[in-house]
């Protein structure tokens, strides 16, 4: 099951607090095009966390790993 888009994780990960050895590269890419419409103000924090989350949800079964890494086995 996916975590609340509420987690502070999701934070810690656009934000570069706290960022996992990740295996998927499509979810590297997808972070590092978040991150940078962060910085470029595009998006905000908030926005960012909630279509990571969403990109996340659609695709639970190819991140399963990246995401127990990232949150541990919840």
């Amino acid at each position: 099951m996916l975590p609340n888009s509420n987690e502070k994780e999701w934070r810690d990960l656009l934000l570069n607090r706290e960022v996992p050895a990740l295996k998927s590269l499509s979810l590297k890419l997808k972070l590092a095009s978040l991150k940078a419409n962060i910085k470029i103000e595009q998006a905000t924090v908030a926005e960012a966390i909630l279509e990571l989350h969403a990109y996340c949800a659609a695709n639970q079964k190819l991140y399963k790993k990246d995401l127990e890494l990232i949150f541990g086995n919840a």
